[in-house]
């Protein structure tokens, strides 16, 4: 399955930018050092790559795995290096080695400005840690072999995962030990789950027996504890530490089974279709496998809980492409759902000015949405832009509800207002209704932005390079429990000083935090917790805020 990448020229080298892009000046230059965390001793020979983001902020944020390397430079005895680039712009700079692990440090964003175009970064690359423990039958407390075993980091509530949910895993030996794979540093839970996973669980055919047994197998539980994720104290796993998480006393309990009863569908004979599953609390999308196309099915493997079954047909164009999103709950025993394979409908919209607004350049706009209960194909929501007269549409687009997204408005102008079929939408959430006979948006431009800028102190001291985070208020109401993405980020000067430009009038909660790590690394809600705590920000067209705020946390 594909996923949202940002589109990147892949070009080879240091110095990969071409020089017709270069600014008079002084050249782009990305320098600095690769150092162990603890000891601060060089990283020699160690790879460091650079990702360019584009020339604005970018307002999808990605993996690097998910990007295009810009170029890379080795760093020498001493651990430093230096990358001289042909633009400015927003950067990523990460650092990697053979026998060692990276952590919130050995990445960094960068931004490259013409009358800055030079930045020094410190990258830290760790040795890595490990879990160790044992498993334990609860009701013998006799050792069990074979178990797989994950060690797996918290994650902010509604984090979309597509894959497999846990790395690092292991199976215990035959006194039921384990020690887990190479771990990069930061607090991490032990967690013991169903043994059939994958493919296993699926199967297309099976009989009146097959759809009435109940399983047995392991739930998932994370330990210290034993319990849910939301009640585990994890342990911290410093550089090249080995950490024992003790005894994990676990016993099997029912699983039960979907049927699922897929109507005739637009199917081809060797057509195929990819099953997910996204299970309690959402966000993890578990099963990633294939299964024969239109086919009834049984999978196995539910303890108690509302879940949803996703399915997609492989090879389609996106206007061809058959989809079913099922939600179901489990309760006490097997379940049979109905997931028909329907085609997306058509989304057509247009960019057009706010009464009084000079004409938007329809040639920086775009737009794209990402739907709700199903996935983010690349066809589908991947950035598209509007031709001349501020005209797009998406094709195959799933009939569910999804958010609409907007870039390129600038400095100089905003998005006022978006409207679903002449209706206004609400927290950026267009409803698709698959009932109605067409699907328009319509999204207003607006040429009186707002703007905001400011400081970050603590106490009468400014604090450098602060990680500033910027909410419009009030927060989005996120029934799907999907990860909250803040309005905008920016990243201070040495100085502290920051700004917010192109923005729609309105209220605003504001936090600053020492580095974007502790923000990529919050634990679920204290964000939004800390944004609910901060001070009022109102400001009107054309309007200027400067404002000047303490230091914070997210805790």
């Amino acid at each position: 399955m594909r996923r949202i990448a940002l589109i990147l020229t892949m070009v080879a080298g240091a110095a990969a930018l071409t020089p017709q892009d270069a600014s008079p000046g002084q050249q782009p230059e990305i320098r600095g050092f690769v150092v162990e965390p603890e000891t601060n001793q060089p990283v020699v020979d160690a790879v460091v790559s650079l990702y360019f983001l584009g020339a604005e902020q970018p307002r999808i944020m990605v993996g690097s795995a998910m990007l295009d390397v810009t170029g890379t430079v080795n760093t020498d005895a001493t651990g430093a290096f230096t990358a001289p680039l042909y633009k400015v712009g927003y950067y990523r700079v990460q650092a990697k080695k053979n026998g060692y692990v990276q952590n919130p440090n050995s990445s960094q964003r960068v931004t490259l400005t013409a009358d800055a175009p030079v930045k020094e970064v410190r990258l830290t690359l760790s040795p890595p840690g490990h879990l160790t423990g044992w498993v334990v039958d609860e009701e013998t407390g006799k050792p069990i072999s074979g178990v797989r075993v994950s060690a797996a980091r918290p994650l902010p509530a509604g984090t979309v995962f597509f894959g497999a949910m846990f790395g690092n895993g292991v199976v215990t030996d035959a006194e039921g030990q384990f020690r887990t794979g190479d771990l990069m540093p930061g607090e991490y839970a032990v967690t013991i789950g169903e043994q059939t996973t994958g493919k296993d669980r699926i199967l297309t055919k099976f009989s009146e027996e097959d759809w009435k047994t109940v399983d047995q197998d392991y739930p998932r539980t994370y330990w210290p504890g034993g319990h849910g994720a939301d009640a585990v104290v994890p342990v911290k796993v410093d550089s090249g530490a080995t950490v024992s998480v003790g005894k994990l006393s676990v016993k099997k309990v029912a699983h039960y089974r979907l049927h699922v009863r897929i109507p005739p569908s637009t199917c081809g004979a060797d057509d195929t279709m990819q099953v997910y599953e996204q299970p309690p609390g959402g966000g993890m999308l578990t099963i990633s496998q294939e299964a024969p196309c239109g086919r009834d099915m049984l999978v196995t493997g539910y303890p108690p809980g509302a879940y949803r079954l996703i399915l997609a047909v492989n090879g389609r164009k996106a206007e061809e492409r058959g989809m079913a999103s099922v939600p179901f709950v489990i309760a006490d025993e097997n379940v049979e759902v109905t997931a028909p394979l329907e085609r997306g409908v058509r989304v057509d919209g247009t960019f057009v000015a706010a009464d009084g607004a000079a004409p938007p350049d329809f040639s920086k706009l775009e737009m794209r949405l990402s739907p709700t209960g199903m996935l983010p194909f690349a066809d589908i929501s991947s950035p598209v832009k509007p031709d001349g007269n501020g005209k797009f549409f998406i094709a195959g687009f799933p009939a569910l509800s999804c958010e609409v997204f907007v870039q390129g408005t600038g400095q100089a102008s905003y998005v006022k207002e978006i409207r679903y079929n002449g209706i206004p939408i609400t927290d950026g959430t267009a409803p698709l209704d698959k009932s109605a006979m067409a699907h328009s948006l319509t999204i207003v431009i607006d040429d009186k932005p707002a703007a905001i800028a400011g400081s970050v102190m603590d106490g009468d001291k400014p604090v450098g390079q602060p990680y500033v985070i910027l909410a419009k208020w009030p927060l989005p109401n996120r029934p799907d429990r999907r990860l909250y993405m803040p309005t905008a980020t920016a990243t201070g000067d040495d100085q502290g000083k920051f700004q917010f430009t192109g923005l729609a009038p309105g209220e605003y909660r504001m936090v600053a935090l020492r580095s974007q790590d502790e923000f990529t690394n919050r634990a679920p809600g204290v964000l939004e917790a800390a944004l609910a705590a901060a001070g009022k920000i109102e400001i009107g067209p054309n309007g200027l805020r400067s404002v000047s705020i303490e230091i914070g946390a997210l805790r």
